[in-house]
């Protein structure tokens, strides 16, 4: 409940409030001194910014129109590297299914040593091959 007031109470500052939000509020004010401290503070940071005095360099618009513009072209261009991943993904998928499949209905036992290649490695040289490169 505390946040709402909250909410409410940074929404007075901007907007009107209906009559009974704006009673509501009025009502917790009085009653909480956290609030009321809170109030103060919101007040015066508003005063600090009002206060401030902002230029902003010529052509700001423009800048930051490009990054934007920019942002939505890297966007697209890893939405389509996704599409097109997703397809490859896919396909190589469904292969590697149709592959297992053909086994399956013919018999075939699939041997790993040969799916990998390492039928052929002598594993006497193993340890010797990978500790020196």
């Amino acid at each position: 409940m505390k946040h709402n007031i909250l909410k409410l109470l940074i929404r007075s500052f901007d907007k009107n409030l209906s009559i009974d939000k704006k009673q509501l509020l009025n009502k917790r004010l009085e009653s909480d001194k956290n609030l009321q401290n809170q109030k103060y503070e919101l007040n015066e940071v508003r005063e600090f910014i009002k206060k401030q005095d902002y230029q902003f360099k010529p052509f700001f618009e423009t800048r930051v129109m490009s990054k934007i513009e920019n942002i939505k072209n890297e966007l697209d261009f890893i939405s389509r590297l996704f599409l097109v991943y997703k397809r490859i993904f896919v396909f190589g998928f469904s292969v590697s299914c149709l592959i297992l499949i053909i086994f399956y209905l013919t018999g075939s036992s699939i041997i790993f040593d040969n799916l990998f290649g390492t039928n052929y490695m002598n594993t006497d040289n193993l340890s010797v091959f990978l500790m020196f490169d």
